[in-house]
């Protein structure tokens, strides 16, 4: 029941977004602390959920991610590898999710990616928003909106007032990231944002 209220959520705020059925209303992030089997949860994510490759450290990465890009072409849904566009390429992947200051990086050194591909990247303040400005990015994932398990450093988050006014400021969709469940989504429905990027709250019933 859990993971349909989600999924329900997140596709009431994808249709009042404009840009409804063009981009997905989730994106399933991987996790190898929290979910070290990406492949059995992907196997089961709702349709029309995007799935973002973070398996960073793993010895079996390049295999794993080609797996992972195979499986989510057999499912139709997109599949982006994070932090590295070499092993996106090599996977076939439908683009490539840079962490925030990687993306800064990847300014710097002029990198260029294939045209059709999709690029995002992670947001946590106004400074990171305003770097998208006449920058080719799809849509960014801003973070942490609620306290979450993956960054137990922080707490509270930005928050739905401050998640709102940040998406104010943006040009590019913003999906949120971070502590999003099924009793945290609903407070971000008429936030403006595309849809929810998550982690645990797709792997239940």
């Amino acid at each position: 029941m859990a993971r349909r209220h989600l999924v329900r959520t997140a596709t009431h705020l994808n249709r009042q977004s404009p840009w409804a059925g063009k981009l997905p209303p989730l994106f399933y992030f991987t996790d190898p602390d929290r979910r070290p089997d990406p492949l059995s949860d992907i196997a089961g994510l709702p349709p029309d959920t995007g799935v973002i490759f973070r398996h960073y450290d793993a010895a079996d990465r390049h295999h794993l991610a080609g797996s992972i890009a195979q499986l989510c072409r057999a499912q139709d849904r997109l599949c982006l590898i994070a932090g590295d566009a070499g092993l996106a390429a090599r996977v076939s992947a439908d683009g490539v999710h840079w962490p925030e200051n990687q993306f800064a990086f990847a300014l710097a050194a002029r990198l260029r990616t294939p045209p059709h591909w999709m690029v995002t990247t992670s947001v946590h303040s106004l400074t990171a928003i305003l770097r998208l400005r006449g920058r080719r990015v799809t849509a960014a994932f801003l973070s942490p909106i609620f306290e979450t398990q993956s960054h137990p450093d922080i707490t509270g988050g930005l928050g739905p007032l401050r998640a709102r006014a940040l998406i104010r400021r943006s040009n590019v969709p913003i999906y949120l990231l971070g502590g999003i469940t099924q009793q945290t989504a609903p407070r971000m429905v008429h936030s403006g944002a595309v849809g929810f990027g998550v982690i645990g709250g797709l792997i239940s019933d």
